[in-house]
């Protein structure tokens, strides 16, 4: 930017407009913002259509400016929360921290770096391309779910999202936890 607009603020119409092109000429861009809020962040939260909140399970939980300014810019509805874990873990703690100090937000995720289908998952979820897999009630005939699900996987398929009604509920249940 600096090299194509020499000497114009980062937030100067001319700037904002050839970011607008880019997007509608690629079909979307992704901005990264700083830590603080500097004039690229406040550029970044603006001409976003949603936010990504990215934090370190381990790290602290507290809002940091640049989040608090997403927040006071984007409605909750539109940013979602991204707990990175350097492996995998049979649980997950300290998710309630974070969910606590940002009320509201859509949805969150804890992506492994380990393993490339929690990243695959993520990039499905915020390119609105996430699959899902529910299935219904019926009392004793919600076993029928165990044969379905089992063809699904062998053809390839993963999900996303598992949900349930009644006896669905509970083999989506054993399916979430790897039953």
């Amino acid at each position: 930017i600096e090299e194509r607009f020499p000497g114009v603020p980062i937030d100067d119409q001319p700037v904002l407009d050839w970011l607008n092109q880019l997007e509608a000429k690629t079909g979307g861009l992704v901005y990264i913002a700083d830590d603080e809020p500097s004039d690229w962040t406040r550029v970044c939260i603006r001409q976003a259509d949603g936010v990504l909140l990215v934090g370190e399970p381990s790290g602290s939980a507290k809002l940091n400016p640049s989040e608090q300014l997403a927040l006071s810019v984007h409605s909750p509805s539109s940013v979602r929360l991204a707990l990175v874990h350097d492996k995998r873990a049979a649980t997950v703690a300290g998710t309630s921290g974070w969910l606590n100090e940002r009320p509201g937000i859509r949805q969150h995720h804890h992506v492994a770096l380990d393993d490339i289908e929690d990243v695959e998952r993520l990039v499905r979820f915020i390119a609105g391309e996430a699959r899902g897999f529910v299935a219904a009630g019926g009392g004793s005939l919600g076993c029928a779910h165990l044969g379905v699900h089992k063809a699904f996987i062998e053809a390839g398929a993963s999900f996303d999202y598992l949900g349930g009604t009644s006896s669905g509920a509970a083999m989506m249940a054993g399916f979430a936890r790897g039953m």
